[in-house]
């Protein structure tokens, strides 16, 4: 029985060898031919929360497609625009799609201004805005500067 289970290490360490090396140590007349392959990681999808308190989401964001969705939680923002986790390059985002249970501040003035490649906005049902107990909700300039722009669907949109 110790034979048998020396003679599979045996075999097994050749074979892991030779898995290594690329058939390397085979005699050349019955060498296999090894062609290197690429191998590519792509994280295509990067996910997360992003803010503190009360001005925190949670988003995932196609690298691949540049697709941003919200998932969760109050969108905020950082220097008159939206609030980006570093990871995210503003002008990277082509489609940005804000799932129910979502909501906008009550101050989203040039919120998504200047994201020249984002070409669609949707706000499915259940996406919410911030009124801050006046009643209303700023959102002159939302998109400015959004040129390709093609579609844009704010009809799921209420007053939270």
């Amino acid at each position: 029985m110790k034979r048998k289970h020396a003679y599979r290490r045996f075999v097994a360490g050749i074979l892991a060898i030779l898995t290594v090396t690329g058939n390397a140590l085979l005699p050349s007349t019955i060498r296999i031919p090894f062609t290197p392959a690429a191998i590519t990681a792509s994280a295509a999808t990067v996910s997360g929360r992003h803010g503190t308190g009360q001005s925190r989401y949670s988003y995932t964001y196609d690298t691949d497609t540049g697709a941003l969705i919200i998932t969760s939680g109050n969108l905020w923002k950082s220097n008159g625009v939206l609030a980006l986790p570093d990871s995210i390059d503003r002008n990277s985002i082509t489609s940005i799609v804000m799932k129910s249970g979502t909501s906008f501040p009550q101050d989203s003035n040039s919120m998504f201004s200047g994201m020249a490649g984002l070409t669609s906005f949707v706000a499915e049902d259940g996406v919410t805005v911030k009124t801050g107990g006046v009643g209303y909700c700023k959102m002159s300039s939302l998109f400015e500067n959004c040129t390709s722009l093609t579609t844009v669907d704010l009809s799921g949109i209420t007053n939270g």
